[in-house]
């Protein structure tokens, strides 16, 4: 079986997983914050901690899982409800995230000058990167895209199909027009056409889902498309940055012809804080008209 072959099972299996988890708000809770955990786990294993290894593990995952928890904690609004409206309702995102990812700070450092080991200032920063990069990526989502008891499936859909749809069409954009790299440096792979590729059919996949769900209008639906295409093509160039400092060619090895966890959701740890971003901006626009 060639590489494309697995690539496109792995694909399709995985869609299925994703797709099935939304339409129950308990299998769609468990499904990400399993995958936010195997994300950090990968992440860290990715950094190489040397002797840090436990310290590592332990403060990483107790502030990753504690911003996780706070995600989980927050008010579920309606789209047409601003996300932060602290004079009817207590968030404690809000309130007490910055805290938490502060707290990271004089952890990470304090576990790296009592260690022995080389360049472990190093590994601290990669460590508070991850903290930054991985639950909020996921956190964002699990936010946005739930409310008290259920899962806003336009969103939820709309997101993860963009995403999707960029990485495919990019991909096999490129293998069919690609002639002029794109970041050659970072990802001798990438080229300009497949990054057109991307681009443009993520915004037919945007007008498509504009024609079923109303939520946003088409123009919105558009902007966050093309929002989409290209936060998700800068994602997947910082992950490969990332592997060409530590000299390593995939995240991982667990998804057959993919790599890793990382490789396959690089695009969506930066697409989600965005995107939810971009939902508030439009319920402010709202407000004011």
């Amino acid at each position: 079986m060639n590489n494309l072959t697995l690539r496109i099972i792995t694909a399709v299996v995985g869609a299925a997983v994703f797709i099935g988890c939304l339409f129950n708000i308990y299998t769609f809770l468990f499904v990400f914050i399993a995958l936010a955990l195997l994300l950090h786990i990968e992440y860290v294993r990715l950094i190489k901690p040397a002797d840090l290894k436990g310290p590592y593990y332990a403060a990483g995952l107790s502030v990753a899982f504690g911003i996780m928890i706070l995600f989980l904690a927050s008010p579920r609004p309606n789209f047409n409800q601003p996300l932060i409206a602290p004079d009817t309702y207590f968030d404690p995102v809000r309130y007490y995230l910055p805290f938490l990812i502060f707290l990271m700070l004089p952890v990470a450092f304090t576990v790296a000058v009592l260690s022995p080991a080389k360049d472990t200032i190093h590994n601290a920063a990669y460590q508070i990167m991850g903290i930054l990069y991985i639950p909020l990526g996921v956190g964002t989502f699990i936010l946005e895209a739930t409310t008290t008891n259920s899962v806003q499936i336009w969103y939820a859909l709309g997101l993860l199909f963009m995403v999707w749809t960029n990485d495919s069409f990019a991909y096999f954009s490129g293998r069919l027009f690609g002639k002029r790299k794109l970041m050659e440096r970072i990802s001798p792979n990438k080229t300009v056409e497949g990054f057109i590729g991307g681009v443009v059919m993520t915004i037919l996949c945007a007008f498509i889902f504009s024609l079923f769900f109303d939520e946003i209008n088409t123009v919105e639906w558009l902007v966050w498309g093309l929002l989409v295409a290209v936060v998700g093509t800068i994602g997947d160039l910082a992950e490969s940055l990332l592997k060409r400092s530590l000299q390593i060619k995939d995240s991982g090895s667990i998804l057959p012809g993919h790599g890793g966890f990382l490789d396959r959701f690089d695009a969506f740890l930066l697409v989600a804080p965005v995107s939810m971003v971009y939902m508030e901006i439009l319920r402010a626009i709202d407000g004011l008209l």
